[in-house]
């Protein structure tokens, strides 16, 4: 019985040493297709190429970076207006995000305002019971003191500071709202500061802007109607004014808490326009058209039609010298100069990039010949890659026009 098992235990040991090779052979024998190894190599380049690409864009500033300007030119919230409004027409979106914004900085001071007088109050009416106390304790003081009173009274310090802010700061915000955008993002822009203090927002002038915002850009047919946003997110909004239409506007003052209900209005909407729109669609396009490019779109629809007036002056000026078998040769290179400042206009208007622009001036076109320097770093560093490389490949088809026609043996026709 042992002699057996140990026979049976060598059998099926030499049997799965045999299947092992086998299955050796024949992964040796018959390799993975090239097709696989080549879709294999293309996915890590793909995935490299998509590693670097992130790299790249996590070392840009962050869309909350430029609507904080915490950025410096070309990547500033002025040339992100001018973008908005001048390639991608979404100038809007951007409007809204900021009018929000902006209410809810106006919110802010108007607790901290509240805060303020409330605390105000409360020190009045400990000072009025010490007063009163005292006064009891001195009959005659009393007297005199409640006579002065009656003959003039002096009004509260609630009472004085409402009736200084009543109406002032309707008309500052309708003034502030009303001028354009553009010379509050201008970089560089100062503005001296105001000599007269304006008084914080009262409950009422928190509730004219929410009109305000809400029949300029969400109501149908508004303004700068924001088609982006969907259907529910606007009746959602058309909801909750009809809730505070009820509210009197003749009150002077409200609930601290209504106020932040009534703020809370336009969140859902400036959230899905900043990750949706924002965020997604225009900053990527922003980067591209500022970090790779330096020219405007009409720079470029510019230069492409002159370059293409260059270019057919110059072919025209060769192939007259060389039918007309014109010499000396060299008189050929002056045709050169209109086919150089074609290449160059052609080239710089599909590349958006003017080497020259870049290497000698540092500067970025923010609209038709207007131009910011370039402050920020990692941008700089990228156009001048982008500039030297662009203009070697101009001097490379320059350079091979002059060969061609200065090669090319004259024949009169």
């Amino acid at each position: 019985m042992g002699f057996f098992n140990a026979t049976t235990r060598t059998d099926t040991n030499m049997s799965e040493e045999k299947g092992i090779n086998s299955l050796t052979l024949n992964t040796w024998h018959h390799p993975p297709p090239i097709s696989a190894i080549q879709n294999g190599q293309k996915g890590t380049l793909e995935d490299e190429e998509k590693e670097k690409e992130e790299d790249f864009y996590s070392t840009l500033p962050t869309l909350d970076d430029v609507l904080h300007r915490r950025t410096r030119p070309p990547i500033c919230l002025y040339n992100y207006y001018i973008i908005l409004r001048d390639r991608l027409k979404m100038d809007h979106v951007l409007d809204f995000w900021l009018d929000v914004s902006q209410a809810h900085i106006l919110h802010k001071k108007y607790l901290k305002y509240r805060n303020k007088v409330n605390q105000q109050q409360q020190q009045q009416t400990i000072t009025d019971n010490s007063a009163m106390s005292a006064a009891t304790a001195t009959p005659t003081t009393a007297i005199s003191t409640i006579a002065a009173e009656t003959a003039d009274p002096r009004p509260s310090l609630a009472t004085t500071a409402l009736t200084t802010m009543s109406g002032s700061y309707d008309s500052l915000y309708n003034s502030s709202m009303s001028q354009n955008r553009m010379d509050k993002l201008t970089p560089g822009a100062t503005t001296k500061p105001h000599k007269k203090r304006v008084p914080p927002p009262t409950h009422t002038d928190l509730l004219n802007i929410l009109d305000r915002i809400y029949l300029k850009y969400i109501a149908p047919s508004a303004e700068k109607e924001i088609t982006q946003l969907p259907s529910q997110i606007k009746q959602a909004i058309k909801n909750k004014m009809e809730n505070f239409a009820n509210i009197s506007r003749t009150a002077i003052e409200g609930d601290s808490d209504e106020v932040l209900i009534t703020l809370d209005i336009f969140d859902e909407a400036q959230n899905y326009l900043y990750h949706q729109i924002l965020l997604k669609l225009t900053y990527p396009l922003f980067i591209k058209y500022k970090v790779k490019m330096n020219l405007t779109l009409p720079q470029q629809i510019g230069r492409f039609v002159v370059g293409l007036m260059s270019l057919w002056i110059g072919f025209s000026m060769e192939f007259s010298l060389i039918f007309l078998n014109i010499q000396p040769w060299h008189k050929r290179l002056w045709g050169l100069l209109p086919i150089s400042l074609g290449v160059f206009c052609m080239v710089s208007s599909v590349t958006g990039v003017d080497p020259l622009w870049v290497l000698l001036f540092n500067i970025s076109e923010t609209v038709p010949f207007h131009f910011n320097s370039i402050l920020q770093y990692q941008v700089k560093k990228i156009l001048v890659k982008r500039a030297w490389a662009i203009f070697s490949a101009i001097l490379f088809i320059i350079f091979l026009f002059m060969l061609f026609f200065c090669s090319v043996a004259g024949k009169r026709l």
